[in-house]
């Protein structure tokens, strides 16, 4: 391992100690995505292939690095400190960085529509997600989810409730509760009713996912209970 993937071994573990003590400063976060970048670029001088996904940078590695876990904290990290000047700089970085053949990018893409919101660039978010929809128009359902999220929440941002209603209204019909199938597009409606200031409707919508919430906790809860533990030697299950 060389000199770049040590210092960003060394100074990932600073960013949790960052994390941990609710620091808004992320300049160590900064700076250790700064050497991330100088690293993969440094190994494909000798290996263009090296990391071409996302996925396979810590195999390449042979796991040496956790890359994929730290760069989702990263992101995170900025978006929750509503830094997304930073956020949308670095998801384009990641977005020209990596090929995205076999690796979805949908993640990357929701939180640049949420970047460009969030500095109030609402009709850029809103273009960025209906181009997005025409990529992933016969794509796989799942980024197709994701990107209709994004332009809702984008929507929901810029005012444009109409639409948005539309959309989330098509696929609650007929829903008169939340479910597995339902729940991101329920959340979202109870956003859009939030900012529409119908307080009734919001407060329903609110209801109904906190017994959604409340009922798989308490199926989760079972599972642990009744999940047969082998026995070792000496009796005990651990």
């Amino acid at each position: 391992m060389n000199k770049l993937w040590k210092k960003f071994n060394r100074l990932s573990e600073e960013c949790y100690s960052n994390m941990i003590s609710f620091d808004p400063n992320k300049d160590t976060w900064n700076q250790t995505f700064d050497v991330l970048v100088a690293a993969i670029e440094n190994e494909r001088e000798s290996n263009p292939r090296f990391g071409r996904e996302i996925d396979l940078v810590d195999e390449d590695l042979d796991y040496a690095v956790d890359v994929s876990g730290w760069l989702e904290d990263y992101t995170d990290e900025l978006g929750m400190y509503h830094l997304y000047e930073k956020l949308y700089d670095v998801c384009e970085k990641l977005l020209a960085l990596f090929e995205w053949k076999e690796t979805s990018p949908a993640d990357i893409k929701f939180q640049i529509s949420e970047a460009l919101s969030g500095q109030n660039r609402d009709q850029e978010a809103i273009d960025f997600c209906r181009k997005w929809m025409e990529e992933v128009r016969d794509g796989d359902e799942e980024s197709a989810i994701q990107c209709e999220m994004a332009l809702i929440y984008a929507l929901i941002h810029a005012g444009e409730y109409p639409e948005a209603r539309e959309i989330v209204e098509k696929h609650l019909a007929g829903s008169e509760m939340c479910t597995e199938e339902n729940e991101r597009y329920w959340h979202a409606a109870g956003k859009l009713y939030e900012a529409m200031g119908d307080k009734k409707k919001a407060a329903h919508m609110k209801r109904e996912e906190e017994k959604y919430e409340e009922m798989i906790f308490r199926q989760m809860a079972d599972d642990f209970e009744n999940e047969d533990f082998p026995l070792e030697d000496d009796g005990l299950p651990f």
